[in-house]
Formats: C-alpha cells, sequence, structure tokens
C-alpha cells in the first residue's frame, strides 16, 4: 500500500534547506560587512593623515585605488612618546594626494572621515534580500512557486 508520500521529496526538501541555509549564511556575511565598514568609517581615534601619493586607476565598478599616507600617533613627535605610522589610507582619492585630511585610525591602516555610505549601502542591498529568503524559508518553508505546482496524482480506481 502507498504511503502517499512522493518519489524523491526527501531529497527536495533536503537540497531547499541547504540552499536557504546557504542564503542565510550569504546574507549574514553581507550584513556582517555592512557593519563592520560602516565601524572602520565612523570610529577609532581620529587623526590628521598626510597623504602621500596615490596608485592606481578608477575601473567601471571599483576603485583600484590604493593611497598611502603618515599620521602621528601617541603624542607630539618633539617632547613626548609620539612616533609616525605609515600606512594605507582606505577610500582615499587620488584629489587627496598631497593634502592632509582627518581620519579615523584602525592598527596601521587609516580610514578617511569623509560620511561615504557607498560600500555599507551596497553590502546591505545584497545582504538583507538573502538573509530575508535564507529566514523565510527556514521559518515558513519555500513558496508553492518554488516546488512543483502539480497535485500528486490520485490512483484510479
Amino acid at each position: 500500500m502507498s504511503s502517499g508520500a512522493q518519489p524523491g521529496g526527501t531529497a527536495k526538501k533536503n537540497r531547499l534547506l541547504g540552499l536557504s541555509i546557504l542564503m542565510l549564511l550569504i546574507g549574514l556575511g553581507f550584513l556582517a560587512g555592512a557593519y563592520f565598514s560602516y565601524i572602520d568609517q565612523n570610529t577609532g581615534p581620529e587623526a590628521m593623515a598626510k597623504v602621500s601619493d596615490c596608485t592606481g586607476s578608477y575601473g567601471r565598478y571599483s576603485s583600484g585605488v590604493v593611497c598611502q599616507g603618515t599620521w602621528v600617533v601617541g603624542g607630539a613627535l618633539v617632547g613626548a612618546n609620539g612616533h609616525v605610522i605609515v600606512g594605507e589610507v582606505q577610500d582615499a582619492d587620488d584629489s587627496d594626494a598631497g593634502h592632509t585630511i582627518s581620519v579615523h585610525l584602525h592598527g596601521d591602516t587609516a580610514y578617511p572621515t569623509k560620511d561615504s555610505l557607498r560600500v555599507p549601502i551596497i553590502f546591505l542591498l545584497f545582504g538583507l534580500p538573502a538573509f530575508y529568503i535564507g529566514v523565510r524559508v527556514l521559518v515558513f518553508g519555500a513558496p508553492l512557486s518554488w516546488t512543483s505546482r502539480r497535485a500528486p496524482r490520485q490512483p484510479v480506481v
């Protein structure tokens, strides 16, 4: 006697469960990227960095520009324990070369204090839909449009 279960139904559910967990993890990764990108740009000790030079060029979808700069940490250079750090200035432009700009420091990397939310917003735009799909499928199951729309065959009597 048939139990009414469709052959391959368990494999389809397992595949959907695996994909929904993957989407959830991808969404969480993008959301974490948005958060940490925002934190890097808006927290940390403030300093003034002299952008020495920038190399690379701007591409269609991303910036290949890498800027180097110097800044002082630990107090004044004369009469205090200050010392000069040489490192990358993330998200700086070619127009910043040769200028002193305000930055937030994180280790040997400086982030300009300009209010650029471009990267966190891009991460949010990718992360929120992926996270939503993953949670939606795990909590409520897949919509009928994602699965076979045909009703199971009824035995002929």
